[in-house]
């Protein structure tokens, strides 16, 4: 008597839970490698700007969102950016940036795993940074011109490419594509609240947690300590508790 071969997708690395889990680990692996390897920092240039862009547009979104207006937004060569804002709710707006980051890498990664296309998700996001650039990138005096040049360069560089990302890539590159910028996201803005902290203890430069502490009284460390406590909550409960999840029930199918 003959038994059917097992198809590849019954394999234990091929269930999808397990390969989702496969892809967040080699993402934070490689995003860990290339952040702390020295000289390697122009191969993240590219998604770092890709962070920055998110977080600018979660500060624009809020003051949006709160009643405000989008005043400008540039991005700055050393990868850094800055959004004016008129009215709005100032606590929410300056909390939007680390936050932002974080669940909209949190979010990519869970419509990933709830079976959402891993190509239309880059479609959506390219969609949404050509918006941004649009609607918002402009530059608030004649001192940021240049940034501004870089701004409108990198948001149309960036769209194109998650776009034909979208368009051309197969489903299981495009998944991982997917899982790497949620990872990015989610781990650039936990590296960046680390700094953040140590420039709220040192003072003396203008940050989101300054304008908190301006706003509330509050220091500004307590401010970055917060943060970092919610994005990691985040990490933990909307990333890493479900991938694990599915794996588990992946491999005991």
């Amino acid at each position: 008597m003959s038994y059917p071969k097992p198809s590849t997708f019954d394999k234990p690395d091929n269930l999808p839970g397990v390969r989702s889990l496969q892809h967040l680990i080699i993402a934070a692996l490689i995003t860990a490698g290339l952040y702390f390897v020295p000289y390697l920092g122009w191969v993240t240039y590219p998604i770092r700007l890709f962070v920055t862009f998110i977080h600018e547009g979660a500060h624009a979104l809020a003051a949006v969102i709160t009643g405000g207006h989008v005043q400008s937004l540039v991005i700055r060569p050393d990868g850094s950016g800055v959004t004016w804002s008129a009215g709005g709710f100032g606590i929410l707006v300056s909390s939007a940036g680390y936050l932002g980051a974080t669940l909209f890498g949190a979010l990519l990664v869970a419509a990933l795993r709830r079976g959402i296309a891993a190509k239309s998700l880059l479609l959506a996001t390219g969609v949404l940074i050509g918006l941004m650039t649009i609607g918002w990138v402009r530059p608030p005096d004649v001192t940021e011109l240049g940034n501004f040049g870089l701004s409108v360069f990198a948001g149309i560089a960036l769209s194109v490419a998650l776009v034909f990302g979208g368009l051309r890539l197969p489903e299981r590159s495009a998944a991982f594509a997917v899982s790497f910028l949620g990872v990015q996201c989610i781990l650039n803005a936990l590296f960046d609240l680390n700094t953040l902290l140590s420039i709220s203890v040192a003072g003396g430069t203008q940050s989101d947690a300054g304008n908190m502490a301006r706003m509330t009284l509050i220091p500004a460390p307590v401010w970055a300590v917060l943060w970092i406590a919610v994005a990691a909550f985040m990490l933990w409960r909307v990333v890493l508790v479900p991938a694990f999840r599915d794996a588990r029930r992946s491999a005991t199918v």
